[in-house]
């Protein structure tokens, strides 16, 4: 038995092909018969690319509060150096604040040698006034021994 031939088949009607805007409104002696595009298959979405994130080396708490030490105050002077400057300046800044914080860790501080590393790294700033860097740098060597103090519960 057909389909065509059961109660209630509604047979479908091919849908006519959509006109443009420009084909609607064009006068018919400009009327274009354009034949409809087959249409393709979209090709499967492809993932993007994932951009490896670069491995910043997990600081500890004790580290970033040295480095918070180390940074006040000296902003004014940082903005007023060159880029190569500033990347010395960083670096060392970085590299003297693991120093100490590997000191506060061990247990054992050297105030001397921490106001020295300071003030070498001070000395990185042209131009710098000699006594604010000294001042700068027992200010700086107080509030790390304050630090340490602290996280061995010492008495201040």
């Amino acid at each position: 038995m057909a389909v065509e031939n059961q109660p209630g088949f509604t047979p479908e009607i091919p849908a006519a092909p959509e006109q443009s805007v420009e084909q609607i409104e064009a006068p018919e002696s400009k009327r274009e018969v354009v034949a409809p595009k087959p249409q393709q298959p979209s090709p499967a979405p492809q993932p993007l690319p994932v951009q490896p994130q670069p491995i910043m080396p997990a600081i500890d708490p004790i580290q970033k509060e040295v480095e918070t030490v180390l940074s006040e105050e000296v902003a004014e002077m940082y903005k007023t150096l060159s880029a190569e400057k500033k990347k010395e300046f960083k670096a060392k800044g970085e590299e003297i604040s693991a120093k100490i914080s590997g000191m506060i860790k061990s247990g054992i501080i050297q105030i001397k040698q921490i106001l020295e590393l300071i003030r070498e790294w001070l000395l990185i700033v042209p131009g710098v006034n000699k006594f604010f860097l000294e001042q700068e740098a027992k200010i700086k060597t107080d509030k790390i021994q304050e630090l340490f103090d602290r996280e061995h519960n010492r008495k201040p």
